[in-house]
């Protein structure tokens, strides 16, 4: 497929749909390994659009992180490029609130490298009001991996984190958007990731 370099069309404002900021504090993350992306299905006319995804055999499922307020977060940053093709960095600011020994053994599988996919659902649905803007893709073309963590006792006690893309290895574009048919039917098929495969 050739390089698309022109636009086709333009951004316009709906003011009777003003976009609403923050994400749904519950993120779905998954080892970027353990998604089939051979039975990935993207949008035969828009290849920003994920419609299924799925995890291997053998036992693999997504997790659940969640928080309150404003603790996990999402950022996309375009990252420019002088002698290759220009990229989109991914970040998923994440938080521990208790340090249990569960916990600390999944600390140390970030410390080790695992790479990260993850589905956030934004607050805004979209203007058409089908949910197609709902879900975003973080991490997808290259995982995330652990880039910043610190522990301080006299804050809160916790332990905010940022998962984000190596340097050097940028996603090839904004997160994609992941939508099947209608909200209901994409809100099931984000959980169902959570099943462990057979």
């Amino acid at each position: 497929m050739a390089c698309e370099k022109n636009i086709t069309s333009g951004f316009e404002l709906d003011c009777t749909s003003i976009p609403t900021k923050g994400i749904v504090q519950s993120v779905t993350i998954m080892n970027t390994s353990d998604i089939d992306k051979g039975a990935t299905v993207f949008n035969a006319t828009n290849e920003e659009l994920i419609e299924s995804m799925v995890l291997k055999s053998g036992g693999k499922q997504a997790y659940l992180m969640t928080g309150v307020k404003t603790l996990l977060n999402g950022q996309a940053t375009f990252a420019p490029k002088d002698d290759t093709f220009d990229g989109w960095v991914h970040t998923l600011i994440g938080y521990i609130g208790d340090l249990n020994p569960s916990a600390l053994e999944q600390l140390k599988a970030y410390t080790n490298g695992a790479e990260i996919t993850a589905i956030l659902e934004m607050k805004y649905i979209g203007a058409d009001g089908t949910g197609s803007s709902r879900y975003k893709v973080f991490g997808y073309d290259q995982g995330m991996v652990l880039t910043e963590a610190v522990f301080d006792a006299n804050v809160n006690g916790g332990l905010p984190f940022t998962l984000s893309n190596k340097d050097g290895f940028e996603n090839n574009g904004f997160p994609y958007a992941f939508f099947d048919t209608d909200d209901a039917t994409t809100e099931a098929a984000v959980t169902a990731l959570l099943t462990p495969t057979v």
